[in-house]
């Protein structure tokens, strides 16, 4: 199993840097306009900013822009992928909320015992599509997965985009 959130630490870590170094060097070229001291001299005024711009070559208002359109590019990029796994999900779900899966409750079963069979079966379930099933607040089906996790049972997920999700965690049969 992969470390949990270790690709996420790695982009949150690569938009990190980049952003950085977009702030650092906007900073550098339009704010700092006193060369002779070493850490130069700050200011936020628009009229300074304007000029220090005015003065800027071509190559640094164009490292500029592409710093600040890799960082747009980025934020974007991770935005659209999670809207198109949310989407794929729901599709995925999609039996569930129109609910044609059907688990037999016994009079001994809670919901969060039916909550597991269907985890079981769908391996992966969005908290506003358990919430709708059961017809519960979305605060309720949370902690029914905080439990779940709390268990062993499965684990739980923040994507980027989208309601959290509860993951199965499939036990190894041992033989």
């Amino acid at each position: 199993m992969e470390q949990r959130g270790g690709k996420k630490k790695v982009v949150l870590a690569v938009l990190s840097i980049v952003f950085i170094i977009a702030v650092l060097n906007t900073v550098f070229f339009l704010i700092i306009h006193n060369k002779t001291a070493v850490t130069g001299k700050i200011s936020f005024s628009p009229g300074i900013i304007k000029d220090n711009y005015g003065k800027l070559g071509n190559t640094s208002k164009l490292l500029i822009a592409v710093e600040w359109l890799a960082v747009i590019f980025v934020i974007l990029f991770i935005l659209i992928i999670g809207a198109m796994k949310l989407m794929s999900e729901r599709e995925h779900h999609k039996d569930l909320l129109e609910g044609e899966i059907k688990i037999v409750k016994s009079r001994s079963e809670t919901d969060l015992d039916m909550l597991y069979k269907i985890l079981k079966e769908k391996k992966v379930l969005r908290l506003d599509s358990v919430a709708q099933y059961f017809k519960v607040d979305s605060n309720i089906a949370l902690e029914w997965f905080k439990i779940l996790e709390e268990t062993g049972l499965a684990e739980l997920s923040y994507p980027i985009v989208g309601d959290p999700k509860l993951i199965l965690i499939e036990k190894e049969d041992k033989k």
